[in-house]
């Protein structure tokens, strides 16, 4: 899977041109996002505020449990979570737990 998305991928054309000739400004968060709360929502839109877009790395059933003990949701279902929450550009499936 490629994790680098290009600009057009992404954003309109509008959107481009809004930037004022300036590069966008991808904002990485990642987690496990199991049992997904208000702080996590918050999180993201905090993240969001950032930068002009926002991608969310999503940890595997597989990490989560290798770090954390087994998850509530299964992976699936915490990808389409975080897919609603209206601050997320792009998910990023599997995405590597990092310490």
């Amino acid at each position: 899977m490629d994790c680098i998305s290009k600009v057009p991928d992404f954003m309109t054309n509008t959107q481009c041109t809004q930037l004022d000739g300036r590069k966008p400004v991808r904002v990485w968060v990642d987690g496990c996002f199991d049992l997904v709360h208000f702080g996590h929502a918050n999180a993201l839109r905090q993240a969001k505020a950032l930068g002009d877009q926002l991608i969310v790395g999503v940890h595997s059933d597989e990490e989560v449990k290798f770090h954390k003990g087994p998850p509530v949701f299964t992976e699936q279902e915490r990808y389409r979570l975080i897919r609603a929450i209206k601050w997320v550009d792009e998910v990023v499936e599997a995405a590597p737990y990092v310490t």
